[in-house]
């Protein structure tokens, strides 16, 4: 059984360090993919959502910074001993020489990371979670 749906935003903010030599105000793409997880112990029997973002930003020097804001809405059951939550997300953010677009990519990094096990935040809430990436 589901509980009243749990809304909040994840702000995920990449702090990256350039080392390959991108122009200044060459852009840079974050991309953040999450996903919600509930699965029964007992039965079987599971629940997800997927949510993504993405953000550009402009290149200043040897950095960039930006947060990717999701909102969600999601109706999980209440965490149990028998319901088992979790939250995980991929990341994932490319450097561009081109200032028009994304047409000619230099470098990407990216990873997976679990935000939450067991215990979301609360509703309404906004959680913050830092990425530190190397192009």
């Amino acid at each position: 059984m589901t509980s009243a749906p749990l809304a909040g935003t994840i702000d995920v903010t990449f702090t990256i360090t350039l080392k390959t030599a991108l122009p200044t105000g060459s852009n840079v793409a974050c991309f953040v993919d999450l996903s919600a997880n509930s699965i029964h112990s007992g039965t079987a029997k599971s629940l997800s959502y997927h949510e993504s973002g993405v953000v550009c930003v402009k290149s200043s020097g040897t950095s960039a910074t930006c947060t990717v804001a999701i909102p969600y809405s999601w109706a999980l059951p209440a965490d149990s001993t028998t319901m088992l939550n979790d939250l995980e997300g991929t990341c994932q953010a490319i450097g561009s020489s081109a200032t028009a677009g994304l047409t000619e990519v230099e470098r990407s990094s990216g990873g997976r990371f679990l935000v939450f096990t067991n215990t979301f935040p609360a509703s309404g809430a906004t959680t913050k979670y830092t990425v530190p990436v190397t192009l």
